[in-house]
């Protein structure tokens, strides 16, 4: 509980065009604050989006300057917001309403127990933890969509210790491609640079104002 903020760099795809079926490559700088503030900008040549947790509720600012965030009360606010936590690792039992081991599964080369977790009044994840390390390897979770839950699958990989003594993973898979799509994608985070306790003033994670569009002429 040291460290308090910290300043991520990494190169990621994200899905763009006609069903997210572009991968564009873009540079992804993710700003958090203790205790729940947590910023994310990706840049590419042509265009930039963020998202966001500004200590109350989840935000996404997308390609056309648009402003939008979920309702509150859904499934995806409420694993936004628990992401959002700075302290989430140290804090899984006040998070979680219940966590109970279920088993032993091999994800990859790595041996792992299996947590089922469940939010209060939420949908149940799994929690997959490395036997020997004890780092988390895999979350297991679902995402609301117009035709049911759809998987959401992150997984966790290249532990290294960052400035602040602290273990945190180099390279992060999802699929789908982000906690805010629908998209069959995948997309891998590969993580260039970590700062921890860089100075960041809280206003740097205010939700923004929509980008007006261009004046005609």
């Amino acid at each position: 509980k040291k460290v308090t903020s910290r300043v991520i760099t990494a190169n990621v795809n994200i899905p763009t065009g006609p069903g997210g079926t572009v991968s564009t490559p873009a540079t992804l700088e993710r700003s958090l604050k203790a205790p729940n503030l947590v910023v994310d900008v990706y840049t590419t040549p042509k265009f930039s989006i963020s998202n966001g947790f500004d200590g109350r509720a989840p935000w996404a600012k997308g390609q056309n300057g648009n402003v939008n965030s979920p309702a509150p009360t859904t499934p995806d606010a409420e694993r936004l917001a628990r992401a959002a936590n700075f302290h989430e690792p140290l804090m899984l039992r006040e998070l979680y309403a219940t966590m109970r081991v279920i088993g032993r599964e091999k994800i990859g080369t790595r041996d792992t127990y299996v947590v089922s977790a469940t939010p209060i009044g939420n949908t149940p994840e799994k929690l997959y933890f490395d036997v020997v390390t004890g780092l988390l390897v895999r979350k297991y979770s679902y995402l609301e969509t117009a035709v049911g839950n759809s998987p959401l699958l992150v997984d966790y990989s290249d532990y290294r210790l960052t400035n602040g003594g602290v273990k945190v993973p180099f390279q992060v898979k999802m699929a789908p491609a982000g906690m805010r799509t629908e998209l069959e994608p995948t997309s891998t985070m590969r993580v260039t640079k970590v700062v921890d306790n860089a100075p960041l003033a809280d206003a740097k994670f205010v939700k923004p104002m929509p980008t007006p569009p261009p004046a005609r002429r």
